[in-house]
């Protein structure tokens, strides 16, 4: 029978072994933290926790509805949608000065402009997801509009309305993975036509600043903005 002999790893290149795997264990950590979703309000969920996913520098919430012009509409009840506008708005123009939403008892109608946001003297127009009767507009937003900063997909929401055809509406509306790859897509196109200034734009740590587009001339910032909310 052969003798058993005992490998003291420390008396080798065990403990190299360890601080590899440790330092391993360590970066697929920090990588869940980087890469997990984070809890916000949903308005149509009566648990009151959503998801948040973030894609590159942008939080985008779960299972809201996305048009391309970077307005969400998410229900609220059974005859009820709330609307808002995603991340990429806020981080693209930065604080808003002032809101103009539509009155109760107007009607929008999806793909045209549903509000207005004034912008360092600018009127930015911003389309409506859906059609509707606007039954609720969010007031404490209209007179702190950096709540919208703060929470674009909870207490940043503008205005409610009764759906025409939601159904349809929604059909025309990107979520989920596709609105992911959406704005992966949009990313990528604004990361092109930054490049020359990111130096400028990027914060410390390379995340894009808020009103990152106010770092072009007036005229490319109006068309930056209008090319990317389809208002042209």
């Amino acid at each position: 029978m052969e003798s058993f002999h005992y490998v003291d790893i420390f008396s080798t290149k065990g403990i190299e072994y360890i601080i590899v795997l440790g330092f391993l264990f360590i970066l697929i950590y920090f990588w869940q933290r980087l890469n997990r979703t984070r809890p916000a309000i949903h308005p149509g969920d009566k648990a009151g926790v959503h998801a948040i996913s973030l894609v590159d520098w942008f939080t985008l919430a779960d299972n809201y509805q996305y048009h391309q012009g970077h307005s969400w509409a998410a229900k609220t009840g059974e005859n009820r949608v709330r609307i808002g506008v995603d991340d990429f708005v806020q981080k693209l123009i930065g604080r808003v000065d002032k809101i103009t939403v539509p009155e109760k008892g107007a009607l929008v109608k999806q793909g045209e402009t549903g509000l207005l946001f004034d912008v360092a003297g600018k009127q930015i127009p911003v389309l409506s997801p859906v059609d509707g009767t606007v039954t609720a507009v969010n007031e404490k937003l209209v007179q702190d509009t950096g709540m919208m900063q703060d929470d674009p997909y909870g207490q940043g929401w503008l205005f409610e309305v009764i759906p025409g055809d939601w159904k349809k509406d929604k059909s025309q509306l990107l979520s989920g993975e596709l609105a992911k790859a959406w704005l992966r897509q949009q990313v990528d196109r604004i990361s092109e036509l930054m490049t020359a200034r990111m130096g400028v734009v990027m914060q410390d740590g390379g995340s894009i600043a808020p009103g990152f587009a106010r770092e072009l001339e007036p005229e490319k910032w109006a068309e930056l903005t209008r090319d990317f909310l389809l208002t042209r």
